[in-house]
């Protein structure tokens, strides 16, 4: 990781400054730069979107299937339609006896 000093007192990685450059602007502290694995970088609105991105490139290279998510609990990738999907987790649904779990 290679940093520089920044004009506002603060440090700001590299990769940074070059999308700073590319929008034309100081990128705002709640963005964040991704890491394509091709090396290009692109500029995130959030932390979130960021993390949507990582989760998306590793199911597509682990299933072929950019939506489908990571069961936390089995570790298997799956169809969302077919899990209980909440914000920072996934899981598939279970049937004991006809009742969902």
């Amino acid at each position: 990781m290679t940093l520089f000093p920044a004009n506002t007192g603060y440090t700001r990685r590299v990769d940074r400054i070059k999308v700073e450059g590319v929008v034309g602007r100081l990128l705002k502290t709640t963005e964040d730069v991704h890491h394509h694995t091709d090396g290009t970088l692109i500029a995130c609105e959030s932390r979130t979107y960021h993390h949507l991105l990582h989760r998306r490139t590793k199911a597509l290279a682990a299933c072929g299937h950019a939506n489908w998510r990571k069961c936390n609990y089995c570790k298997e990738y799956d169809d969302p339609e077919n899990m209980t999907v909440y914000p920072i987790l996934a899981k598939h649904i279970m049937t004991i006896a006809g009742i969902n779990m």
